[in-house]
């Protein structure tokens, strides 16, 4: 029953640490895909843009 009771213990601070891991992975996640996008928008903008909504003849 101790021993069970220590791996319930074990895996729930592990699962713990893990979750406090996570902001900080997605805020730099989130980050490069930020600047991923600017840089992607600098150097498109001088293309013309093609309307998906556009009246055909």
């Amino acid at each position: 029953m101790l021993s069970r009771t220590a791996d319930h213990l074990f895996w729930m601070s592990r699962y713990t640490e893990r979750a406090g891991e996570m902001p900080q992975a997605f805020a730099g996640m989130t980050d490069k895909c930020a600047q991923r996008l600017s840089w992607h928008h600098q150097n498109t903008q001088s293309a013309p843009a093609l309307s998906v909504f556009e009246a055909r003849s």
